[in-house]
């Protein structure tokens, strides 16, 4: 009888052995918007990011005038509870520089990410290497992106401009 138990654990441990994967599954990204981003646990410090940077008027007021509504959108690919720069000072930076600029937030689409390998519905359009991107579209087409590497601390709102005069 000692053994049939034996036998049985041991058969029970390895199914759950040969179930179990390193890899955890692939997840959706879930689209936010900037009232979810300034209540959400995972962007805690959204708010205070966005409260402590002041854009450039003058870049403001040229993307006021140069931002087209009716062809251009701006996707956005972020990672939350991120302490990254690029996630906690790039991000909120030019979502502070969009909305001081008044660009209508239907035409901007944030897709809150674990992973850049998580699922999004632009998969086909957009390749997410990195946390976070800024797609800039023209008409459907990308004409731009911005991306960390291109950011000093302090140029969010140049970088958006440069990007949305592509």
């Amino acid at each position: 009888m000692k053994r049939i138990i034996l036998l049985a654990a041991f058969t029970i441990s390895l199914f759950c052995l040969s179930s179990c994967t390193s890899e955890a599954p692939p997840t959706d990204a879930q689209v936010m918007t900037i009232q979810e981003l300034n209540s959400s646990a995972g962007y805690s410090w959204f708010p205070s990011e966005t409260g402590l940077y002041t854009p450039d008027a003058a870049i403001v007021n040229q993307l006021k005038t140069s931002f087209d509504t009716n062809t251009q959108k701006i996707t956005v690919y972020v990672k939350p509870a991120c302490s990254c720069k690029g996630t906690q000072k790039l991000f909120p930076q030019v979502m502070k520089t969009l909305m001081a600029a008044s660009i209508p937030m239907r035409c901007v689409t944030i897709y809150s990410m674990r992973t850049s390998a998580d699922k999004h519905p632009m998969m086909t359009k957009f390749v997410v290497n990195t946390l976070p991107v800024f797609y800039i579209t023209r008409n459907d087409s990308i004409r731009s992106s911005i991306v960390d590497v291109d950011y000093t601390g302090d140029n969010a709102d140049s970088l958006t401009l440069r990007a949305i005069l592509r």
